[in-house]
């Protein structure tokens, strides 16, 4: 009879030692679980965070986009209102030291040649392309 209950003390103690070890096994892989938990908790908002700032950032490359397009529209409609108002003339050879009054006096007497009178005024600008 001794012999049982010793067996049994010693079997009971084993047994004990065992659940102690699978108790604390079981508290890190809970504490584990609960670290896991945090960092997907924590990434997740990370990731939010990015989603928000990528929708920003569409919405101003979009905003961005149609500026563009205006502007673009602007500079065109420019160069067409540049152009209505421009005459080239070309194959006339350059003097060594031209400048705008000469140019004028060009332009006028031009002007003369095919019997059209240009006033001062009616030139904007004047210039002589390079090349």
């Amino acid at each position: 009879m001794q012999e049982l209950r010793r067996m049994f003390n010693d079997f009971n103690k084993q047994q004990n030692q065992k659940i102690e070890t699978l108790i604390t096994s079981i508290n890190e892989i809970k504490q584990q679980n609960v670290e896991i938990r945090e960092s997907i908790s924590f990434l997740s908002a990370k990731y939010d965070d990015v989603l928000k700032e990528l929708e920003h950032i569409k919405e101003e490359n979009s905003l961005k986009t149609c500026l563009i397009n205006s502007l673009e529209q602007k500079i065109e409609l420019l160069e067409r209102n540049a152009r209505s108002t421009m005459a080239e003339i070309k194959n006339i050879p350059r003097a060594q030291y031209e400048n705008k009054n000469e140019l004028i006096s060009l332009v006028k007497n031009l002007g003369e040649i095919i019997n059209m009178k240009i006033l001062d005024t009616d030139i904007k600008d004047v210039f002589s392309a390079k090349g």
